[in-house]
């Protein structure tokens, strides 16, 4: 767990996707799921490397 700070805050973001059909249908099989799963990981790992510090030096 790592927190990030500002400079009057502290904060802890994180992200919690639920996907589901209605009835919980199976229709993501194959290569679709396999895309799927490959995009959904690609953006995770995009958010992950993101600098969400605020560069103070553009506040002034």
């Amino acid at each position: 767990m790592e927190y990030s700070t500002g400079s009057h805050t502290t904060y802890y973001l994180t992200y919690h996707i639920v996907w589901c059909t209605k009835y919980r249908y199976q229709i993501l099989m194959g290569e679709v799921a396999i895309r799927a799963r490959e995009l959904i990981q690609q953006i995770a790992r995009y958010i992950e490397n993101q600098d969400t510090k605020p560069k103070q030096e553009d506040d002034f």
